[in-house]
């Protein structure tokens, strides 16, 4: 099925074949030249000054989480779609994953997810990992720990993980 086009409403945006309905309807073309608009007109003031972001997408910008989002997914979705004929197995051990905008929580997928990163994510994405433990981790806004089998979590301030006051 060739659901090449995004059915937008105030509620969920979700793939359609076609353009019928009142929610608007966008082409790949229109994503694309929607997103290259954004990305060409992205400006920031410091101070006095005004500047013209030219390489990245700003960081803080009201479509920056839109982009992230769209980016990490095309690039999950293009390689489930490749694997999950050649190795179901492989790509039902990711189901547990949970991404929100761009930090991602691996449970219990034996190390599948790290082993094929550079499969799934193209090579200019720097990837951070943050725990250094296979048994405790920050995600979000929780501290999670693993302790006899079970998770225990309790809330998680990243402002304190720096070394420097915020």
């Amino acid at each position: 099925t060739d659901r090449s086009r995004i059915s937008v409403s105030n509620k969920r945006a979700y793939f359609v074949k076609s353009v019928t309905g009142k929610n608007f309807k966008f082409s790949s073309s229109m994503v694309k030249e929607c997103l290259k608009f954004l990305i060409d007109n992205a400006y920031f003031q410091v101070g006095n000054l005004i500047f013209k972001q030219t390489i990245g997408i700003p960081i803080g910008s009201d479509p920056a989480p839109f982009f992230a989002n769209l980016f990490l997914a095309y690039y999950e979705a293009k390689w489930v779609k490749e694997n999950v004929n050649r190795n179901y197995a492989l790509v039902k051990r990711l189901f547990n994953n949970s991404r929100y905008i761009d930090d991602l929580i691996t449970l219990n997928d034996d190390s599948s997810f790290s082993q094929n990163i550079s499969e799934i994510y193209p090579p200019e994405l720097v990837l951070n990992k943050e725990n250094t433990s296979t048994t405790s981790a920050s995600y979000l806004d929780l501290d999670i720990t693993i302790v006899n089998n079970k998770f225990q979590y309790q809330l998680y301030d990243k402002r304190n993980a720096f070394p420097f006051k915020i």
